[in-house]
């Protein structure tokens, strides 16, 4: 085959994996959600053999999982018109006048009880009866090739039954909560309205009743602030319809009364101003001349005292670099044996607050341990912890490194370049690591000659 040949292939492929794409868009009502869909697709047509959440999120460039599994948990988004997406792009490729649909069931291996259909039940993965989900899965298939285009999930009698019961409860406590309902309404009116109707008439009610009250005591407060014999010759005088007329001229007359006092104080103020702006002011300016020289003589202590912090800090730094641990190198060199070629090293920077370690990737830029993925943090972590074994070697002597579980974020060619070096290790020591992932053992075995596997029982409790 040509190279021309494979770049029109993996076009024709890219394409249709576009097109797909676009076909899913409007099941997602925010783009991001899209995106993160998009992604998720490309993570499952990955080269890596385990599609955990941990391995999507790095193959996608995020930061954690969290997105991935948001696609199947908190998004919301209709699964039966993907399944129709799905079942209508196989017909259009797959279609062929003898093909077949195959209707088959699948078991999944349980441990709680949550999932939903989980029960005790024979799966045929197992070959027994055990605590497992089923589901029931067509299959299309022609002499194009083969496609899932439907599935459903089976749901064990005890299910169907819980179900009856929960609808019957739910029934009994509606009807329990209505019976509240009315004895809380007992004696407030409105016995012909639904109880949503009747509580906004009530709210209404009650509203109307506040409004009354605070108009009461507005009006109590008001008759506080006036002599009582106005107040009553007021009333008497009531309803006068030219009283309030007389009123507000009387109000506007002493709101005039009060902007013209204003107006003369401000203008005393001005005055006052001014002559004190021509009086002798000697003392004030020999006060200005002596604070500007204490702000002179602080500005130079101050500056005095900058350069000293700036010449500590970089003797500090200068002696940070002489006394540097050779554990450096030995860091280096595990890191990328494991992570090559996407990191080429590993450097310090030292800052006021303490050194900090960045990784070098090819192109030269430096990447602080905080901007990096979960997985190539770990792997620097097995680098320092790997590095603090070998110094250690060489001076007091070897002892057994025991490690926990560290690869389980690492893909598969980091996982085995973090073995080899657990080997080299063994030459002169022992490299002790504790797995629960069958898949790290396997590597373990191809990739660590005379390899010692230790199965721990399983203990029931």
């Amino acid at each position: 085959m040509t190279g021309a040949s494979i770049e029109a292939t993996l076009e024709l492929w890219a394409s249709s994996l576009r097109e797909v794409k676009a076909r899913m868009r409007p099941l997602f009502t925010q783009e991001r959600v899209a995106t993160s869909a998009g992604q998720f697709l490309d993570g499952l047509l990955g080269e890596e053999r385990r599609k955990t959440g941990w391995m999507r999120a790095e193959a996608a460039g995020d930061p954690g999982p969290w997105r991935q599994q948001a696609i199947l948990g908190r998004g919301s988004w209709d699964a039966d018109s993907l399944r129709n997406i799905v079942r209508d792009y196989a017909l259009e490729t797959l279609a062929y006048p003898n093909a077949v649909l195959v209707l088959d069931e699948t078991g999944f291996l349980k441990q709680g009880k949550a999932s939903c259909g989980v029960g005790r039940q024979y799966i045929g993965s197992a070959g027994k009866i055990t605590n497992c989900q089923i589901g029931v899965f067509a299959s299309y298939v022609s002499r194009h090739g083969h496609a899932f285009i439907d599935r459903a999930l089976y749901l064990p009698n005890a299910w169907t039954d819980e179900t009856d019961r929960s609808k019957h409860r739910a029934e009994t406590e509606l009807q329990a909560a209505l019976d509240d309902l009315d004895g809380c309404f007992e004696g407030q009116g409105g016995q012909d309205l639904v109880p949503r109707d009747r509580v906004a008439k009530l709210v209404q009610r009650d509203r109307l009743r506040t409004e009354k009250t605070a108009a009461e005591r507005d009006r109590e407060k008001a008759r506080d602030g006036v002599v009582a014999d106005l107040f009553a010759a007021e009333l008497d005088r009531m309803p006068d319809a030219t009283r309030g007329a007389e009123l507000e001229q009387a109000l506007k007359d002493a709101q005039d009364a009060r902007d013209t006092a204003r107006d003369a104080q401000r203008e005393a103020i001005r005055l006052y101003r001014e002559a004190f702006e021509v009086a002798d002011r000697s003392d004030l300016a020999t006060e200005q001349a002596t604070l500007l020289e204490e702000l002179r003589s602080g500005a130079r202590k101050a500056a005095v005292a900058r350069l000293g912090v700036l010449a500590a800090r970089g003797a500090l730094r200068r002696l940070a670099a002489e006394r540097r641990s050779d554990m450096l190198p030995d860091v280096e060199e595990a890191f990328v044996a494991m992570t090559t070629p996407a990191w080429t090293g590993v450097d310090v920077w030292s800052q006021a607050e303490g050194d900090k370690l960045v990784g070098i990737q090819p192109d030269g830029s430096s990447v602080p341990v905080e901007q990096m993925s979960t997985g190539t943090m770990g792997q620097l972590y097995f680098a320092l912890r790997l590095a603090g074994y070998r110094s250690f070697a060489r001076e007091p002597g070897p002892l057994p490194m025991i490690l926990d579980d560290i690869m389980e974020t690492f893909d598969d060619r980091r996982a085995r370049a973090a073995l080899r070096l657990c080997a080299e290790i063994g030459t002169n020591g022992r490299a002790i690591l504790f797995t629960h992932h069958p898949h790290l053992v396997e590597l373990a075995r191809d990739t660590i000659k005379g390899v010692s596997v230790v199965n721990m029982p399983d203990w029931q409790v």
